[in-house]
């Protein structure tokens, strides 16, 4: 919520059905963590206000928890990384089984965590879903 705004990611934003555009619990997780160890005063109010608005207004609650299957599919993923000798951050690993388990494409910046899982990155023209980790049956 403090990077500029990317053009890149704004377009490929559009493109998408509203309805289509999904957080996941874990993400939660990491903006309310930084939100809540930020300094008290105006800018942490009007951040907290801008993340509640965009949950409730914007993504009108559509949030993916990490429940059995997702936990499933973090699972592989993580042993598959284990095995590799490429280990993930958890919280990214959980993201991943979040997208992997609902079939879904993840879209993000940090494409270098989400290689081998289902992942869209709009800031690198990929839009495919790439191969390593396959979804869930």
């Amino acid at each position: 919520m403090t990077q500029p705004v990317d053009p890149t990611v704004v377009t490929w934003l559009d493109r998408q059905a509203s309805e289509s555009i999904w957080t996941t619990s874990i993400t939660v997780l990491e903006i309310q963590f930084g939100l809540s160890t930020m300094p008290a005063g105006r800018r942490r109010t009007s951040r907290v206000s801008a993340f509640q608005s965009l949950l409730d207004d914007m993504l009108e609650g559509r949030i993916a928890t990490f429940d059995r299957g997702a936990a499933e599919a973090a699972a592989e993923l993580m042993a598959a990384r284990k095995t590799a000798g490429k280990p993930v951050d958890l919280r990214d690993t959980m993201i991943a089984g979040i997208a992997i388990a609902r079939r879904a494409s993840l879209a993000t910046r940090n494409a270098k965590h989400f290689d081998d899982a289902a992942s869209t990155s709009p800031t690198h023209g990929n839009t495919e879903r790439p191969g390593g980790i396959s979804p869930r049956s």
